[in-house]
């Protein structure tokens, strides 16, 4: 028996090798996404040229093994006068699949500080992030736009002032400076002036250009368009000092400063304005340094949020990475109850029996206790991707469980007593349990070692059924056979042919 175990466990070992090195190829993907966004105007032919000089850089950083680039060049949705575009993504793989794509992204990142282009590099394994989103992100609503802005700084501030935040964007950063003009239509009639007059004739002088006329010649329309000359349109300091003239009911024309019947101040104007279920909302989302756990980051914020004062009438939600973990981790949840309630009923139909598949659902909790231990000794974290391994757990575990239990019933009902019973199926019993058992592992070793773009996201996976098969495996042998004995007291008796008397009636 054991010579066979010994080359049982060989034979497999060299075909999870050979499986891991021939038929599970690393795979062929970017490690690291550079991002080159060029300046305003630039032509073509410069963006070639930086485009050249950030790969020359990038060739300097050692452990990069190909880089290539693709240009995204485009224009505007109106096309014609629009201006064109010329980014450039580079795609970079590196030598050593294990090396943190986020290290070297910030020093091609340092390389290029001094360019005219924005060069932003982004590690392109696949991970969390991209299933969920990176960072903490925070939705403010408000009916005021005045206050919504206020309350998006404060709220920035709050979580610039978080350790572990890098990053953080108030949604304020594309506002555009504003003069805010707010007339007194009481005082506006006073001088024989109407709020709508005052507001045409201010529309009128902002306007650079409108159209006059159209003209159609051979069935195409065209229209004409009269821009005004350079200077003609009021800026900010010739609108604060805008006189209009009335005329009276005499004809006598008096000038009436704009500042005598309205107020103006400096403010700031969002480009767009989003509406969320017809609420108006800021987005204030934050970055994390490297290292930093998302969910106790986003505690923090919530706490911190909680206790600022951000103006009244501005209600917030959190919608960032944390979150649609939570809600992932639900639904999983969900489906791990789901999962053992189904398999609790699939036993029940097999053992014509409640009690039996009960002794057997106790190998699961053993199982995630292995899973738990594995992750610890990994220094691995509780995620979503992990919780997909105990699901998986719930319906391989049980295999050992039935196999004993099952075996047990059968020698009680040839008539042998139940402790023999359950000494003789667990020395039957073992060999497939292990061998069971062991060839799983084996086959999960090469996804749990290997650090790779293809196998980075499943890993955690493997740990967790690699680490929950191992423990409940011989924790299995002792625990279930315990219980049995404690909850089958009674004797189990087989009824034959011989027994069963046909009444007839």
């Amino acid at each position: 028996m054991l010579i066979s175990c010994a080359v049982l466990l060989v034979v497999t070992a060299v075909a999870s090798l050979v499986q891991g090195f021939i038929f599970m190829p690393t795979m062929d993907m970017p490690n690291i996404s550079v991002s080159i966004t060029m300046p305003e105007e630039s032509t073509m032919e410069e963006a070639v040229e930086l485009s050249d000089e950030v790969l020359q850089r990038i060739s300097q950083v050692e452990g990069i093994a190909t880089a290539g680039a693709m240009m995204n060049s485009g224009t505007g949705l109106l096309g014609g006068g629009a201006q064109s575009s010329h980014n450039v993504t580079v795609y970079i793989s590196l030598e050593d699949e294990s090396a943190s794509g986020a290290a070297v992204g910030k020093q091609i990142e340092q390389l290029c500080a001094d360019m005219p282009c924005t060069v932003s590099a982004s590690s392109a394994m696949m991970d969390m992030s991209m299933l969920t989103g990176s960072g903490i992100s925070l939705n403010l609503f408000a009916e005021d736009m005045d206050t919504l802005q206020s309350a998006a700084r404060k709220a920035g501030e709050v979580l610039e002032g978080i350790e572990g935040v890098a990053e953080v964007s108030n949604g304020l950063e594309e506002a555009a400076p504003a003069l805010h003009v707010a007339v007194d239509r009481n005082k506006a009639m006073e001088h024989g002036l109407t709020v709508a007059q005052v507001y045409m004739e201010l529309a009128a002088g902002l306007t650079a250009d409108g159209n006059v006329a159209s003209l159609e010649l051979d069935g195409i329309s065209t229209q004409v368009v009269i821009q005004k000359p350079e200077g003609a349109v009021l800026d900010a300091q010739e609108l604060r000092d805008y006189v209009f003239e009335v005329t009276d009911k005499e004809g006598n024309v008096t000038e009436v400063p704009l500042k005598d019947f309205a107020q103006m101040e400096e403010t700031t104007s969002l480009t767009t304005i989003d509406r969320l279920n017809q609420r108006r909302y800021l987005t204030v989302s934050a970055s994390l340094e490297e290292g930093y756990n998302v969910t106790l980051l986003t505690d923090q914020a919530q706490k911190a949020i909680a206790a600022a004062d951000l103006g009244d009438g501005v209600s917030y939600s959190f919608t960032g990475e944390n979150e649609s973990i939570m809600e992932a981790m639900s639904q999983l949840m969900l489906m791990l109850v789901l999962g053992v309630l189904l398999v609790y009923l699939v036993m029940v139909a097999q053992f014509q029996s409640l009690k039996s598949p009960f002794i057997v659902m106790f190998t699961i909790p053993l199982a995630f206790t292995g899973g738990f231990l594995a992750l610890l000794v990994c220094g691995m974290e509780f995620s979503v991707i992990s919780l997909i391994g105990f699901v998986m757990l719930t319906g391989i575990i049980v295999n050992n469980g039935i196999v004993l239990v099952d075996y047990v019933n059968q020698l009680r009902l040839d008539g042998m007593e139940r402790r023999q019973a359950l000494v003789e199926a667990g020395v039957t019993r073992m060999r497939p349990i292990l061998m069971t058992t062991i060839t799983t592992i084996l086959g999960l070793i090469d996804m749990a070692v290997r650090k790779s773009a293809g196998t980075s996201l499943m890993q955690p996976i493997a740990v967790v059924c690699i680490g929950g098969l191992a423990y409940a495996t011989l924790m299995t042998l002792y625990v279930v056979p315990c219980i049995y004995d404690a909850l089958n007291k009674k004797e189990l008796r087989k009824v034959n042919d011989e027994e069963l008397k046909l009444l007839d009636l």
